[in-house]
């Protein structure tokens, strides 16, 4: 049959109709992502922005003044002194001396530079402060990450930036005792680095496997933001004489929105790479893994995820339009040639976690199995960090979660442990809940910080995190609160560990533990800063006074207590520790 000129005509217009609207939306569809991208990377830029221009401010000469413990005003942002801001931190146990523990974190001093560490020699029952200094011009400021190798020394990599010329980059320094340090070069050229270009969110691991062709090897892999071409992508650099000098950086395959990097290497020298993509509504948590020495890299897909909510400036929060900012993100331990990923995702109405392992590095991989206690009202759980204790064949998933909290307003740091139950599949056990809950303000933008680090060796498992103190202090715009980085410290001489804050910078009381308590005595723990005379008394839900456990004068430093509480019904009871510097009340529950 023969179609007539004008019926011919009118299908072919029809079907370039379609051609174009089927090109407008693939446009539009890339538009849309670039747009996205392109705000996800204009917010890192404007965090970053707003953390260099504070930290101009403060190591301007008109504001080098000695260290005191009071609250000091500068340009409309109010800035409390020795260390009130101390978030992403980063744990490493010494793989010669387990007793030596050693803490990173950002922290924000006024009158001092320098990216601090925290050291413990006792296996983390007392801690003391040092600090890596500034390299000329460099000033140390952000995402520290510590490793240790088998000889025992520390490695110690951070963000460094030039204020005379507005460059960043990243730097490294060693050190056998965690007080003296040594070999801080810089990893990324500082004399080719891009002026308001931006080197961040590191990770690092050297190679501890003694069958391995690159044993000793340090590798780490870092995000590289160029302004200039206005774009992201992740690269890695590696040390073979122990972080004296370092390869020439090389570009990872990139994908669009590279974020949430770790590295950790297997028996044979593979080096594996997790790291999660952008997209519109999903992306994917992804897995590089090199065979070869980094000459070249096989690529695995760990698990795809919806995005958190988003805010009118497109960034994802939870905990409503403004809460704290937050994305998805994947972790990885590795024992052997076993790999272990915890990964993020929005599920109905809360963030989610899922674990899957794969015994053949990424090629195939175990069922998803949820992280958590499940719980019938929406909980989030989130920014996961997983370490493995080969001695004990036992993998600690650590995150923050709001499943006790029916509100979905305070947040925890939850401990679980996968033992293994056949090889290559261990399936998650009971949590064990860490530290204070964390309160969330439904009107006030907070933040928590967006890692959580762990490590664990030779039967010996030590947490750090951040506890924010939401609304005391304004940093700058989206950046409100004070922060303590805190340390979990569990080992075959401490069956029960209480956290305890490393930087005692002010008056601090935890929560009870357990809470509620069950039975006839629970533990606390207390921070005082000075010396001074200490109250501790318990109340009922009335303020009257029931007992008083301390009438004393104490040193500065850390305390735990076990609290008698027999003879008390089942209720809401409250402790107070005075102090001549401050009052701290915390509530506790009794169950019987």
């Amino acid at each position: 049959m023969r179609m007539s000129s004008s019926h011919l005509f009118t299908t072919s217009s029809t079907i370039v109709k379609k051609i174009i609207l089927t090109a407008l939306c693939i446009i539009f569809s890339f538009v849309l992502i670039g747009s996205l991208f392109a705000q996800s990377e204009q917010s890192i830029r404007d965090q970053l922005e707003r953390r260099i221009q504070l930290l101009r401010t403060r190591t301007s000469s008109d504001h080098r003044k000695p260290s005191v413990n009071h609250i000091l005003d500068f340009e409309g942002s109010t800035i409390m002194q020795d260390g009130q801001w101390q978030n992403n931190p980063s744990v490493s146990i010494n793989r010669k001396n387990p007793a030596l523990i050693a803490v990173g974190a950002n922290d924000d001093l006024q009158d001092q530079i320098g990216i601090p560490i925290y050291r413990s020699d006792d296996g983390g029952r007392s801690w003391t402060t040092f600090r890596v200094p500034r390299i000329f011009h460099w000033d140390p400021i952000e995402n520290p990450t510590i490793v240790s190798d088998n000889a025992g020394k520390f490695y110690y990599m951070y963000s460094a930036y030039n204020f005379s010329t507005s460059q960043m980059a990243l730097f490294a320094a060693s050190s056998l005792d965690g007080i003296h340090w040594a070999y801080r070069k810089p990893i990324t050229d500082t004399a080719t680095a891009v002026p308001g270009g931006y080197e961040y969110r590191g990770a690092m691991t050297v190679d501890n496997n003694s069958a391995s062709p690159y044993y000793g090897r340090i590798y780490v892999v870092w995000m590289h933001l160029d302004t200039t071409a206005e774009h992201t992508e992740a690269r890695l650099s590696w040390s073979d004489d122990q972080a004296k000098s370092w390869s020439t950086p090389i570009a990872l395959p990139r994908d669009q929105g590279c974020v949430a990097l770790q590295i950790h290497t297997a028996n044979h020298g593979e080096v594996c790479i997790s790291y999660s993509t952008f997209g519109i509504s999903a992306g994917t948590h992804y897995l590089l893994v090199s065979k070869d020495g980094c000459a070249t890299f096989e690529k695995h897909s760990i698990g795809s995820y919806f995005h958190y909510p988003r805010n009118k400036d497109q960034e994802e929060v939870l905990k409503g339009d403004n809460g704290f900012p937050a994305v998805p993100s994947v972790a990885l331990s590795i024992e052997g040639q076993v790999i272990h990923a915890v990964y993020g995702t929005w599920m109905d109405s809360s963030a989610a976690l899922f674990y899957r392992s794969s015994n053949d590095l990424g090629a195939h991989w175990s069922d998803s199995i949820p992280v958590g206690t499940p719980t019938s009202f929406s909980s989030d759980r989130f920014y996961p960090y997983l370490s493995t204790d080969e001695s004990k064949h036992e993998t600690s998933i650590i995150y923050y979660s709001s499943e006790l909290d029916t509100a979905n307003r305070e947040t925890t740091v939850f401990r679980s442990v996968a033992t293994e139950n056949r090889p290559g599949l261990p399936a998650p056990v009971t949590n064990d809940v860490l530290f204070d809950p964390l309160q969330c303000s439904a009107n006030l933008q907070t933040s928590i910080g967006d890692y959580i680090g762990s490590d664990a060796y030779n039967g010996i498992f030590a947490a750090a995190w951040t506890m924010l103190h939401g609304g005391v202090i304004v940093i700058y715009p989206g950046m409100e609160g004070m922060s303590d980085v805190l340390i979990y410290v569990r080992s075959p001489q401490s069956s029960v560990g209480m956290p305890v804050k490393i930087n005692a910078d002010r008056l601090w009381l935890s929560e009870l533990f357990p809470n509620p308590s069950p039975g006839n005595s629970t533990l606390i723990n207390y921070t005082i800063p000075n010396a001074t005379s200490v109250v501790l008394r318990l109340f009922d839900e009335c303020g009257r006074c029931l007992r008083t456990y301390l009438n004393c004068s104490k040193d500065a430093g850390s305390y735990t207590l076990a609290l008698d509480l027999s003879g008390y019904s089942s209720g809401k009871y409250f402790l107070r520790l005075e102090t001549e510097g401050g009052v701290i009340e915390k509530k506790i529950e009794l169950v019987h």
